[in-house]
């Protein structure tokens, strides 16, 4: 494999999230060599909730001098500034009660066998969320609770914190596998104070817990 020449490297913000994000990048390689790997340090710096990812423009020529250039998507979700929010049974509640907010729901099956650690793991590890213990009535549901990360620094209850509350019903023993052992389901809710998180949170864990897409990051 002969090594490509990078003509450039360029990350562009769609129109709706210029004023949401502001990047740093370090030089770009001019170079990559064959079967190798390049190293792009991006700093990314959250002003307020977005939509639409930041997207990497890659533009290079071949050995026999073909330009190309390859568009990407960067995987980087509003969600994933997300920080855990600690709170008392009182103050969930309370706060879930909150008039504004924007609620989201999601139903699904639980891909793999229903193991309520590994449920905690990832809202803890993958969705940044405070995983609020003793405070939902049913002890088999989840209760959480996390807050952007702001370039502000803007803390909850702030509308422009982004925070958001959730919660999981789960039924243990929704149905059975073709093996005959339980099959748990659940469903999903999110009230929180950016739409864009809601969507965001509801549609990645949902689709996490359904097996329907990669581990969250």
């Amino acid at each position: 494999q002969q090594p490509l020449a990078l003509s450039s490297c360029h990350i562009a913000l769609p129109a709706q999230t210029q004023a949401s994000l502001v990047f740093t990048a370090g030089p770009p390689p001019s170079s990559l060599a064959g079967r190798g790997q390049a190293l792009q340090m991006l700093q990314l710096e959250l002003a307020a909730p977005f939509v639409e990812c930041p997207r990497l423009t890659i533009a290079f020529s071949e050995p026999d001098g073909v330009a190309k250039r390859v568009l990407l998507h960067l995987p980087v979700a509003v969600a994933r500034f997300l920080q855990p929010w600690i709170l008392s049974a009182d103050e969930y509640f309370r706060w879930w009660r909150a008039p504004g907010l924007t609620e989201r729901q999601s139903s699904f099956q639980f891909a793999a066998a229903f193991d309520a650690d590994s449920v905690r793991a990832i809202l803890r590890n993958g969705a940044h969320l405070a995983v609020l213990e003793n405070v939902d009535p049913i002890p088999t549901n989840f209760v959480a609770a996390g807050s952007l990360a702001t370039r502000s620094g803007a803390a909850p209850p702030a509308d422009s914190s982004g925070y958001s509350l959730m919660r999981i019903e789960v039924n243990p023993n929704y149905g059975r596998t073709a093996q005959g052992l339980p099959r748990a389901a659940g469903r999903l809710t999110v009230r929180s104070r950016s739409a864009a998180v809601a969507d965001a949170l509801v549609n990645a864990l949902a689709a996490h817990f359904g097996g329907v897409t990669a581990p969250l990051p």
